[in-house]
This record gives C-alpha cells, structure tokens and sequence, in this order.
C-alpha cells in the first residue's frame, strides 16, 4: 500500500498570508490537472479572435477552480464575507495565469506551479489594498465593493480587464463614478501603465519611461496619496491615460482641449508623481500636497 504523505504544515507570514503549498494540486501523469495540459497548450496556440477561445479558456479555468476556492478558504477562515471577496480574487487570478503562462516556458514549472503563486500574489495585494491610504467618502468605500465584484465578473465574461465605461453600464452608474473608485483605490499599478499608445505619441506620455521611481514602489497603495496629491483635471487626464487606456487624440477629444495640451498636463502630471515617488523612495515620508 503505498503511504500517504503527511498534509504540509501551515505557516503564516508576517502579513498573515497562508504560505503553505496546496499539496492536492496533483499533477502527477493521469492526473485530472495534468490532463488540462495539452489543452493549455491548445488555447495558448489560438488567434486572440478565435471564436472557440474564450469558451475553451473558461472551461480550463473552471477545471482548476477548486484550487482557487480552497486556497481562498483557507486564506478566510472563519469568516464568509472574507472568502467570497478572497474567491473572487483568486478567480481572476486564475484566469490571469490562464492567459500568461506559458507552455514553452523552460524552468520546467508546470501550471498548478505557476498558478498558486500567482494566487497567493492576488491575495497578499488584496490584503494591503483593503487599507484606504487616503481619506476617502464613504460613498467611495461603499461603491468600490460594487466596483470591485462588476470587474471581476465582466473579466470572466469578456475574457479581458472591462473598461470603465463598462464597468458603470453594467452597475447603472457614470463613468466618473467608476473612474473615482478606480483611482482612490490606486488601480494605476506600474505593471499596467505602458500600455496602448496612439501613433505617433511621444515616449515622454508613458508613466512607466519617466518613471523608474514608481517602477521601484512595490506596493500600489504608495500611489494612492501621490495621486490625491494632483489638481482634479490632471488627476482625470491620468485616469483615462492609463485607466481608460485612451490615447492622447482620444482624452483630448473627450475633454476638450488640444493634444497639445493634453500632452503638457500628461507630462507635468507624471513628473510630479515621478518626484514624489522618488522623495518617498529615499525616505521621506509622503505627507498632504497642496
């Protein structure tokens, strides 16, 4: 009879996160995981227009959903209100790492291997971000729950992070109202601000160019106060830069003023940040900014 190996002991980090490894996830040959292996490797191979894409993506990330739902489990303890926001996290990670990993990768991780870090990372973040950094209205606090869950279901939906814009359809509010949340909540996270840039635009209009600084801010809550920091009509023009992810031509357009100028708010917007951040990377601590 071959003996059953005792279950990995729990530990807790300094955070309070579970850092013990979910050591049911068999992916043994012959395994239920191991089988949704060639299929990974399918979904990786197809056009993003594919029309078989998004029903095969969802249909492999139910396959390993069980992992998603004990990890946050055993993250929430006793406490259902914690597991259900912990199980939405872990299920847009887990689509997350549907669509990043990477079959050809060579440090011979299979995707159980990559998937549980990628949820333990979602669940450390979920942790520092439900500390508001700034003083916010209650009304944001409130609405930034309804926010939170609309994002996660319409990204399992459209197979993609939903805009703003859909994001206030489908809760019945203005787009100001989402875009607030958004930014209170300090969505503008350096690994997603180099994207979508419109023809011809300078690299000066790409935060992640100008700014090793934030580059070096680990934690997404450090921008929070930076951003409370700019005027209001800056505030917004970042937030549909790299928010929105509009181009220059588009903000302008919506906005009302030239691309020109659009341009110059940009470029003065992230030079504040970028000296903000710098200040507070060396030491000092980030206070009220007029």
């Amino acid at each position: 009879m071959t003996a059953v190996a005792p279950p990995a002991a729990e530990t807790r980090t300094e955070t309070g996160m579970d850092s013990r490894t979910d050591s049911r996830a068999d992916t043994r040959p012959g395994s239920r995981h191991s089988a949704q292996l060639p299929r990974l490797r399918t979904l990786h191979a197809m056009a993003a227009d594919d029309p078989r894409r998004s029903a095969l993506r969802n249909s492999i990330a139910e396959a390993y959903l069980p992992i998603a739902e004990r990890m946050a489990r055993g993250q929430a303890g006793a406490s259902p209100a914690a597991y259900d926001d912990l199980l939405q996290v872990a299920r847009l990670a887990l689509l997350t790492a549907v669509d990043r990993w990477d079959p050809e990768r060579g440090d011979g991780t299979d995707f159980v291997g990559y998937l549980v870090p990628c949820i333990r990372g979602e669940f450390l973040h979920h942790v520092r971000d439900r500390t508001w950094v700034v003083r916010v209205p209650r009304r944001v606090k409130e609405m930034a729950t309804r926010v939170n869950r609309e994002t996660s279901a319409l990204h399992q939906r459209l197979g993609r992070s939903p805009r703003p814009s859909e994001i206030a359809e489908a809760l019945g509010v203005d787009r100001e109202v989402v875009l607030e949340v958004l930014l209170a909540q300090g969505y503008q996270a350096a690994d997603s601000l180099d994207e979508r840039r419109g023809p011809g635009e300078p690299d000066d209009a790409r935060l992640g160019d100008l700014d090793a600084a934030l580059d070096r801010a680990e934690d997404r809550a450090t921008l929070r106060p930076l951003l409370a920091a700019l005027p209001e009509r800056e505030r917004t023009i970042v937030g549909l830069r790299f928010v929105d992810q509009l181009t220059q031509s588009e903000i302008a357009r919506r906005v009302g003023i030239s691309q020109m100028h659009v341009s110059r708010l940009l470029a003065r917007s992230l030079a504040t940040l970028r000296a903000h951040a710098t200040r507070d990377h060396a030491g000092h601590h980030v206070g009220h900014h007029v």
